[in-house]
């Protein structure tokens, strides 16, 4: 894949996804890593909402 010169690819360590992320905008941190990790102690039925997600790798990351 070509990428733009403001662009770079970061493994997310998660079933070989990556994630195209522009150095010049927003991009996700370790604070993001460690909120899906603390996040993923919730039960079962318990309902969440991601807002104001910017990328969204929170909810990506929940996923695993």
């Amino acid at each position: 894949m070509k990428l733009n010169d403001n662009e770079r690819i970061d493994d997310l360590q998660l079933k070989g996804l990556k994630l195209i992320q522009n150095k010049e905008g927003f991009c996700f941190g370790i604070d993001a890593v460690l909120l899906s990790d603390f996040a993923k102690t919730m039960k079962n039925k318990e309902t969440v909402v991601d807002l104001c997600s910017g990328n969204g790798i929170v909810s990506i990351l929940l996923t695993r």
